[in-house]
């Protein structure tokens, strides 16, 4: 992992300052150095003035590429970099709501989402060849991190957990991702294995680098993990409601316990921040349920249970649905 902080400013000037002293040095016929000296030299000067002039609550992100679809640090595949940006956002505006407890099973992301996940293309970088992706802040500096940042530090974290996690890290950590942002993960790491392309994200407090053996383990990983939603309704009693988990009694004396998904988690936590809290434990319900089965490779699948949504069932005889796929 690479370090980058704004206490780290004057460091990034050092560094300048040092490539400044050596190209100076350099003889008439050190052409190649001199090259690389200066592609470093624009990266460095193009950081500082980045890190310096947004406010440090707002979104910031450098994706840089080498490999295959790059050509000496000069040029990149046009292709490829449309299909990269394209996935990426697509990445962040998922985990954006996600976040928000607003992703639906299937359909379009509602617009204000998309809205508040955009980035704007503010910069090619040089070294490796990417591109700098900020957020809009015509609307003024904040003092609490934005939205869109956190999502930013969030994706990022759970690329490494595709790249670089232990199995048994992996196995724990894909148990929980949604379906549709999971899916939005393995195409981006199949662009990049089809492409011969490595990768490192540098945010404004951290940067991490994926290299190819990192990128070839996410996309063997991804190709060989299977996530399976189900969906269905089950009439019962309310036993558990708290700290993000759930337990319910079905009529027929079947037991379900897991976690809250967020579209239920995000109304259970605005209900318990008002006077009206409506769910009550030993309470009849007609509880939604999302049966989310992971399987890897030869490991045993895994299940876990997810509470979408409670409906009171007034009607004793309200027959339970059968498990839907979704």
């Amino acid at each position: 992992m690479i370090m980058l902080t704004n206490d780290n400013l004057q460091l990034l000037a050092a560094e300048l300052a040092e490539v400044d002293r050596m190209m100076a040095e350099l003889s008439a016929g050190a052409i190649t150095s001199r090259r690389t000296l200066q592609n470093r030299q624009k990266v460095l000067q193009h950081r500082l003035v980045s890190l310096a002039e947004q406010p440090e609550t707002a979104a910031f992100v450098q994706l840089l590429f080498s490999g295959g679809p790059v050509l000496d640090s000069r040029a990149i595949d046009a292709a490829f970099a449309a299909e990269a940006l394209l996935g990426y956002q697509e990445i962040i505006t998922l985990a954006t709501a996600t976040n928000q407890g607003i992703l639906g099973s299937r359909g379009v992301v509602a617009g204000a989402v998309s809205e508040k996940s955009r980035f704007f293309l503010t910069g090619v970088t040089r070294g490796s060849f990417g591109f700098t992706l900020e957020e809009n802040i015509e609307k003024g500096a904040s003092f609490i991190d934005s939205t869109l940042k956190a999502v930013v530090d969030d994706v990022s974290s759970k690329m490494s957990s595709f790249c670089d996690a232990t199995d048994d890290e992996y196995d724990t950590f894909i148990q929980e991702i949604d379906k549709r942002l999971f899916f939005s993960f393995k195409s981006f790491f199949k662009l990049l294995h089809d492409s011969a392309a490595q990768m490192k994200i540098i945010g404004r407090r951290e940067g991490r680098r994926f290299s190819a053996a990192s990128i070839d383990r996410a996309f063997v990983r991804t190709e060989t993990t299977q996530v399976d939603d189900e969906e269905r309704r089950v009439t019962g009693v309310l036993t558990g409601l708290a700290d993000g988990m759930f337990n319910f009694l079905s009529a027929n004396q079947t037991p379900f316990s897991g976690k809250l998904a967020p579209t239920f988690g995000l109304e259970y936590r605005n209900q318990a921040e008002s006077t009206e809290f409506t769910y009550q434990l030993g309470k009849r319900y007609s509880a939604q349920i999302i049966r989310r089965t992971t399987k890897r490779g030869g490991v045993a699948p895994h299940i876990v249970f997810f509470l979408v949504g409670l409906l009171t069932a007034d009607n004793p005889e309200n027959p339970d649905s059968a498990w839907r796929k979704i």
